[in-house]
């Protein structure tokens, strides 16, 4: 039987060559087209993400997934914006996920490009949730988990290793509904996508919380340090903890004096260069070393956000406003729609380490990673392109499994692979690269 292997290519696009020409701790802005008809949607705010966090990045298929709603408009919506086309995209108008907002709501799996989200509820008994495979149109239900749920929660997709997790990490979720103002405050529950079951589900995550509106918190997981950051809200707008991967927490400093964390108060992600956390709130951005007891930094000079960006919040000026932190890039990007018009979109690096140097100066080569013959027999030796020295190369099917270990190897015969689509790996001074493969 004859099959062809082909990926998807990573050609030179508008984000990519902007942040490889960006310096660290500056600003620039993407001019994207179809912004505003995308995401300037509704009649009361006339903006489908003025109630949001964060929204994820897809290494897969190179877009940010974003899932959002203004009052009263039918139901959530999902939108793409697409690097290799530099646009935003309408996937669907009813996501099939209900009404709400688009809050903290939404994460992804990085290893299978599987969207995941978290259901709009309050006082239902059990949190609920929904998942978008990668390449499939609609989202399926995975199982819920008991909790005093609040409208407003937090998530993360914790992708490194984490006590009783997967080789594809764990779905987090931080519950602040259940909190009184005791040491048990704050649930937190991960799942593992690979048996798709919820391992581990404990409170008393976030002790002394407080207690009323225990809604609008967030949770934000780095990579680069493998803890995750949450907190933050109505009723605790200055306060995060941190979770280590043996599933210890901390209580960090109070968020600075003046601003705020959770939405509608202050945006929080993970620089994806240094492993440590940004907060634009009140106009400032302020970066948290989570290392330790916890440092706060504001951010001066040229790091300073631009007008254009906008105040996520806290009251009284508050600026429909979303971020997405970008490994691939080294950056992190702000979405701002404030209305049914004048939407930006900026990307500002913080920081240059070995990961995002690789992303700069090897671009020219992973655009050109390629799997020759083309077409090849199944007898045959298929050659993968190196995307650098020292890279670790590896194929999984979409459910995540590994199915070769090429280790440094670039040569591969895939005897006995059925046909179908497979992501191939590539990891390289702590980047990972995913391409995805086609058999036939």
């Amino acid at each position: 039987m004859a099959m062809c292997a082909c990926f998807v290519n990573l050609n030179a696009s508008v984000l990519s060559t902007t942040a490889a020409g960006m310096q660290p701790g500056t600003w620039a802005q993407i001019a994207a087209s179809n912004q505003n008809p995308a995401l300037g949607v509704g009649s009361i705010s006339g903006t489908m993400i003025h109630f949001c966090n964060s929204m994820p990045w897809n290494p897969v298929s190179k877009v940010i997934e974003i899932i959002g709603q203004d009052h009263s408009y039918p139901a959530l919506r999902h939108v793409r914006y697409d690097e290799a086309t530099n646009q935003f995209i309408l996937v669907a108008d009813n996501a099939g996920l209900g009404s709400g907002h688009g809050y903290d709501h939404n994460s992804l799996n990085p290893f299978t490009g599987d969207l995941y989200n978290r259901l709009y509820s309050g006082f239902s008994g059990s949190l609920s949730f929904k998942k978008k495979a990668y390449g499939t149109s609609s989202f399926v239900s995975i199982p819920s988990v008991p909790a005093s749920d609040q409208v407003a929660i937090g998530t993360c997709w914790w992708s490194g290793s984490f006590i009783g997790g997967g080789s594809q990490g764990s779905f987090m979720v931080f519950n602040s509904g259940n909190a009184t103002g005791t040491a048990k405050d704050g649930q937190i529950a991960a799942y593992n996508p690979l048996t798709n079951t919820w391992f581990y589900n404990q409170e008393g995550r976030a002790p002394n919380y407080g207690g009323g509106s225990t809604y609008h918190s967030l949770m934000e997981y780095s990579a680069k340090k493998n803890v995750a950051v949450y907190g933050g809200g109505n009723v605790a707008p200055n306060k995060l903890w941190r979770m280590s991967s043996d599933g210890s927490v901390l209580a960090m400093p109070d968020v600075p004096a003046g601003k705020a964390v959770g939405i509608q108060r202050g945006l929080l992600t993970d620089d994806p260069a240094t492993g440590n956390f940004l907060l634009l709130s009140a106009g400032q951005l302020w970066e948290l070393n989570p290392d330790g007891a916890g440092t706060w930094t504001q951010q001066t000079g040229a790091r300073v956000p631009p007008s254009g960006v906008g105040i996520p919040g806290p009251d009284p000026t508050i600026t429909a406003v979303i971020c997405t932190s970008i490994p691939d890039y080294g950056v992190v990007a702000y979405i701002t729609q404030p209305n049914q018009n004048n939407g930006t979109m900026f990307i500002y690096k913080h920081a240059s380490n070995s990961a995002a140097t690789i992303a700069e100066k090897t671009h020219a080569e992973m655009a050109g990673l390629s799997v020759q013959p083309v077409p090849a027999s199944v007898s045959g030796i298929l050659r993968i392109s190196p995307v650098g020295p020292a890279a670790h190369y590896a194929v999984y099917d979409v459910g995540g499994k590994m199915i070769a270990d090429l280790g440094g190897k670039t040569a591969w015969v895939p005897r006995g692979i059925k046909p179908g689509v497979y992501i191939v790996k590539a990891q390289m001074g702590g980047r990972t690269l995913c391409r995805k493969l086609i058999l036939e």
